[in-house]
C-alpha cells in the first residue's frame, strides 16, 4: 500500500498556502490551509497521546 502523497504550495485564487494530501492510486484528495493542517496535527498528537502543541492559538 502507497502512503498518500502530500503536495504544498501557495494557491493564487485562495491567496494562501495550501496542502493537498492526495490518496495513492485514485483523484481523490484532501485540501487544507495552514491553520486548518495545524488543527489536524494536534488533534491527530492528541488522538495519539502527544502532550506537545505548536499552535498559537
Amino acid at each position: 500500500m502507497n502512503p498518500p502523497a502530500i503536495d504544498s504550495h501557495f494557491n493564487r485564487k485562495r491567496g494562501e498556502d495550501t496542502h493537498r494530501i492526495k490518496k495513492a492510486g485514485t483523484s481523490a484528495f484532501l485540501l487544507f490551509n495552514n491553520d486548518e493542517l495545524r488543527k489536524l496535527r494536534d488533534l491527530i498528537d492528541s488522538a495519539l497521546g502527544g502532550t506537545t502543541n505548536d499552535s498559537t492559538d
